[in-house]
């Protein structure tokens, strides 16, 4: 199962197949690699499933948080060293010398110990320079840093092995500058340790997109062009579906996916709390439908993980930088909707001037954008925490689904601007108003479900290989119908029939239940191949038939009005 705490690899691991290509390259090339996305968005599992898929390198790989080690900068080192040695301690079978390192931070002294049990001189002379320097004072935190900073290097080369290095939140690493001395530079400074590294790779990976581009694309930045810059989004649609389907491992309506996708964005996070929350919801359903996803989604933010995920951003990441209830303000007033500086600064009684200050710390934080001068939240999710859930409404769907709707509807024009996506959504409505009358001697059963319906195929059913498949509906009844819809200028086939029964034997597989029926709506005909096979064919005329039987427009009349 996986869960949304931790970051995941091997069978839990999703895509993201051209970004660790271009890892591997550059690994190859020894080119050092930032990942810049959003919070959450999976960086540190792409690093995770890159190092599990060089299991065959001797190496030691350590994923080192900066934003949560910051401190004076020599006991940055010490913090960046411990997981270093305790990691080679590790993978070199000395499980038993780990408690020494654990307590290095107080005891330093304890790595003579271990230098002396893994025969390192390199960890030997840096134990015996920490110790003659600690604690650190002022005037030698520049030294200590840079010590164990080049230490890491020189232990992998006097072991012959290679250190990967994932700086996580490295935007965070200016922090260290006020400890170094006046003038200093910490980039300039790691820089020119990263230079000189010789069995040394690393991987720095940031939420905050406007500190990360100033860091690797400022002209007078010392990263500039030694870097190279990965941009990590959210998911795919047809991401999301495998993603979903590993955490809920049952088919999802058409409706659903849709919804969870204009929430989410594809964020692989939000993806995973969301739909994990549905599940419980759908626990006794044969699928996920759009119900239990906005059922999920407020269970979630409103008392659940979203929730904790919202609270931390405000409250502690906010919490951290400057002026920070002011912030918080600003963020409140912007989760109603996009503003002007002049509009925000109104809103707190304060002059522009006062405010621009605080609205750029929070575009530093990427917790706001900035689009035609006007200033908005980043996250969806985090501003309907803040509208909603914080104290501007109260958090009930029906009044949080106002928030979504717009953004809903636009996501689905904008993914399904094609005719045939309408068309399906309107054969789908026809199929709805069966109402248990006859149509030319066929009984036309009434449906407590029509859905548009995605299963994973792992068995490789339908298309002959693991894959996501659509049905265009799903119909749960009397009588159980599956129904394919085409609305392409070209005439179903017989092959396209037997994909049709595939279907069927992938869905009676999955759902345990008998299909009595398959349908294949098609408005340009079928061969006549097609229509000797097992299924109901519906063609233009017919389809038009049926669409008067129940008091809908014809097609063409749709097509006139622009509805179609």
């Amino acid at each position: 199962m996986i869960s949304a705490s931790f970051p995941v690899s091997g069978d839990d691991f999703v895509n993201r197949q051209e970004i660790l290509k271009r890892l591997s390259f550059a690994y190859q090339q020894r080119q050092n690699v930032a990942l810049v996305g959003p919070r959450r968005i999976g960086k540190t599992s792409i690093a995770k499933e890159f190092f599990r898929r060089i299991m065959g390198e001797r190496a030691i790989k350590v994923t080192f948080d900066v934003q949560e080690n910051l401190g004076t900068p020599a006991k940055f080192a010490l913090r960046i060293i411990k997981p270093f040695i305790i990691e080679f301690l590790r993978i070199s079978k000395a499980d038993e010398i780990i408690p020494l390192m654990d307590a290095v931070e107080i005891t330093p002294q304890n790595m003579l110990e271990v230098a002396s049990h893994i025969k390192s001189k390199s960890l030997e002379n840096f134990a015996r320079f920490l110790i003659a320097y600690y604690p650190p004072s002022s005037k030698n935190e520049r030294t200590v840093l840079e010590k164990g900073l080049r230490f890491l290097d020189n232990f992998a080369q006097e072991k012959d092995i290679k250190a990967l290095l994932v700086l996580d939140e490295f935007q965070a690493i200016k922090s260290l500058e006020k400890n170094l001395g006046r003038g200093e530079n910490i980039l300039a400074l790691l820089q020119g340790i990263i230079a000189s590294s010789k069995q040394s790779w690393y991987l720095f990976t940031g939420s905050a997109v406007r500190l990360m581009t100033g860091i690797l694309e400022d002209a007078d930045s010392p990263f500039y062009g030694r870097v190279e810059r990965i941009d990590v989004g959210g998911f795919t649609k047809e991401d999301t579906l495998s993603l979903v389907d590993k955490v809920i491992n049952k088919p999802i309506s058409g409706e659903a996916v849709q919804l969870l996708w204009a929430i989410t964005k594809g964020n692989p996070y939000y993806v995973v709390v969301v739909s994990t929350r549905a599940n419980v919801i759908a626990e006794d359903k044969r699928f996920v439908a759009r119900k239990d996803i906005e059922k999920g989604f407020i269970d979630a933010l409103t008392a659940g993980e979203l929730n904790s995920h919202c609270h931390y951003i405000y409250d502690i990441s906010v919490g951290r930088a400057k002026g920070p209830n002011i912030l918080k303000e600003i963020m409140k007033f912007l989760s109603a909707g996009p503003a002007s500086p002049t509009e925000i600064a109104g809103s707190m009684g304060k002059d522009r001037g006062v405010i621009s200050p605080y609205i750029r710390e929070l575009l530093n934080l990427s917790l706001i954008e900035k689009s035609d001068n006007r200033y908005q939240i980043s996250d969806y999710i985090l501003k309907v925490w803040l509208a909603g859930v914080y104290g501007f409404i109260d958090p009930e769907i029906e009044k949080i689904e106002k928030n979504i709707n717009q953004n809903y509807h636009d996501t689905i024009v904008g993914l399904k601007k094609q005719r045939g996506y309408l068309f399906e959504s309107y054969v789908r409505e026809l199929l709805s108003k069966f109402d248990n009358t006859k149509f030319n001697n066929r009984l036309l059963p009434e449906f407590k479900t029509v859905e548009c319906l995605n299963i994973h195929d792992d068995k490789g059913i339908v298309f002959g290989r693991e894959s996501n498949v659509e049905i265009d509906a799903f119909c749960l009844g009397s009588e159980n119908w599956l129904c394919e819809f085409t609305y392409k200028n070209e005439l179903v086939d017989k092959k396209d029939i037997e994909l049709l029964i595939r279907k069927k034997k992938l869905v009676e597989n999955k759902l345990s239940l008998a299909i009595n029926l398959l349908v294949y709506v098609s408005v340009s005909g079928f061969t006549e191949a097609a229509l000797g096979e097992n299924a109901w064919c519906v063609g233009i005329k017919e389809l038009n038939a049926l669409l008067k039987k129940f008091d809908m427009r014809r097609i063409d009349e749709l097509e006139e009005a622009e509805e179609l």
